[in-house]
């Protein structure tokens, strides 16, 4: 799948180096809730274009879990190919494809006091640092609907595109660890930390279905 997408990424930027003059191609950049990245656009004809995108995100944030207070880290590094109708010949068009890729939140925690996991308490002591690793599905199937001012045949030059949409993808898996503690990988701990682990996973689902939300910037040749 991710080899789809690079190739989809070659053919445009193939494209785009045999027939610079032609209108049907264009190039530009994106920003919204998958991150940063650039876009290569091929116009089929009046209702479809061919469309491969990239995209980086890394943001920090804060998440607690049963009253542990993790420092989480999303890093999604993706490509994407997709095929945008415009049904009406106009500005309104509807885009399915799929993003491929790593996307994952990285989480960790040093308890300062004592702190309930899996339902059991613990002392900073016991637990030492707790590790984890929220994994969301690697290949994400996309559907949405946007607007797009270079939808005329002849249009040439700078245009705008906003698009929202979401990401469908898998119940995310969990890992989590502990470290540094005296009961790190003993019995008395494991067995919460599994508890732990899938209480994350029941909250994490919402990843599942991740929202897409981009305003883009083409210039079309």
């Amino acid at each position: 799948m991710k080899r789809l997408a690079a190739a989809v990424l070659a053919t445009l930027a193939t494209a785009l180096a045999a027939s610079p003059s032609q209108a049907q191609i264009a190039v530009g950049g994106h920003v919204g809730t998958t991150g940063v990245g650039p876009d290569l656009q091929y116009r089929l004809n009046d209702n479809f274009t061919l469309r491969g995108a990239a995209d980086w995100l890394d943001l920090i944030y804060g998440q607690s879990y049963d009253g542990v207070r993790y420092d989480g880290r999303m890093k999604l590094m993706t490509g994407g190919a997709f095929l945008d109708w415009h049904p009406w010949a106009n500005p309104v068009f509807l885009s399915g494809g799929a993003y491929f890729g790593d996307r994952q939140v990285d989480i960790s925690a040093t308890p300062a006091a004592t702190v309930t996991i899996g339902g059991q308490s613990f002392t900073p002591a016991e637990v030492g640092r707790l590790d984890g690793r929220i994994k969301m599905g690697s290949a994400a199937p996309f559907a949405g609907v946007g607007l797009d001012s270079q939808a005329g045949a002849n249009a040439k030059g700078f245009g705008f595109k906003g698009l929202i949409g979401v990401a469908f993808s898998g119940r995310p898996t969990v890992d989590l660890s502990s470290t540094g503690g005296a009961f790190s990988n003993t019995s008395a701990l494991l067995p919460s930390l599994d508890a732990e682990r899938d209480r994350i996973a029941d909250r994490a689902s919402f990843l599942q279905y991740y929202p897409v939300a981009q305003v883009a910037v083409n210039y079309r040749f």
